[in-house]
């Protein structure tokens, strides 16, 4: 017995509810599209898609892995499966289920071994349960396969920090720098950086162009703080899906001049600015 078979007509009416965003319509025709043609991968995608818009998760999984079953060799169902896992890994890793979040990101991975954001979404995963080795690997390989990922750069940045790895990380936020060139937090991490090493006559040398760029950058997410070199700088990370920022004291005004010495305690300190 012949399987049965949408029309054009059928399909192209579905696809225009789905692309109008009629939800619950959308849903229903869906649902009886998939119980008329069962074995037809053009209903599973479009569920998948719609239960995923609307936080459905899990039914959004079991739609795309029928949709991969029907057609295995389907780029767009891989797609939606890829994009599914990645999400679920997403929700886990919020949830503190580390080891559900792994289990979906590595799915992922091996529907998509390219895929940057999951690369850097496991660096996290790792790097918080302290395996960082392995967070390290993963942050580098998101980078390898996108280049001018930001957060991937500025994630492995700080873990390179953290390890006092301080040349090391220096390096990685000024790749990352130069395709983000107006990324506050960025900046403030090589002034920060910088202090640490005491290098401060490569601090100077590149302080105009920092500064330039503190000042062209449009972000809000920065508020200037004063910092003393070889002191506890009151530095907290706190670690966010694909980015890191850092909590830091308000200072009202940005003081003049960028880099200066000051005496405290009868000892010459620098100070500076930390995004």
């Amino acid at each position: 017995k012949q399987t049965p078979q949408p029309s054009i007509e059928e399909q192209q009416k579905l696809l225009n509810l789905y692309n109008q965003g009629i939800v619950h319509e959308s849903i229903k025709s869906t649902e009886d599209f998939v119980s008329s043609f069962p074995n037809h991968v053009f209903g599973w995608k479009i569920l998948s898609g719609l239960m995923l818009s609307l936080g459905r998760t899990h039914e959004a999984l079991d739609a795309a892995i029928k949709a991969v079953n029907i057609q295995p060799d389907d780029k767009n169902a891989i797609s939606n499966l890829t994009t599914i896992y990645k999400e679920l890994g997403l929700q886990y890793q919020k949830k503190y289920h580390l080891k559900e979040a792994e289990s979906n990101y590595l799915k992922c991975l091996e529907l998509n071994p390219n895929c940057s954001e999951t690369h850097n979404y496991i660096g996290i995963l790792y790097e918080n349960q302290n395996k960082l080795q392995l967070a390290e690997t993963y942050y580098r390989l998101s980078i390898k396969e996108k280049i001018d990922y930001v957060a991937a750069y500025s994630n492995l940045g700080g873990l390179l920090n953290s390890q006092k790895k301080l040349l090391e990380a220096e390096k990685v936020f000024l790749e990352a720098l130069s395709y983000s060139p107006e990324n506050r937090y960025i900046i403030g991490m090589l002034f920060y950086l910088r202090a640490q090493t005491c290098n401060w006559k490569n601090l100077k040398a590149n302080s105009d162009f920092l500064w330039n760029c503190f000042q062209k950058s449009t972000e809000k997410v920065l508020v200037p703080t004063i910092f003393l070199s070889n002191q506890n700088f009151n530095l907290y990370h706190h670690y966010k899906i694909g980015r890191e920022f850092a909590e830091i004291n308000y200072c009202q005004q940005l003081p003049q001049p960028l880099v200066t010495e000051i005496t405290y305690n009868h000892k010459k300190l620098r100070i500076g600015y930390l995004s």
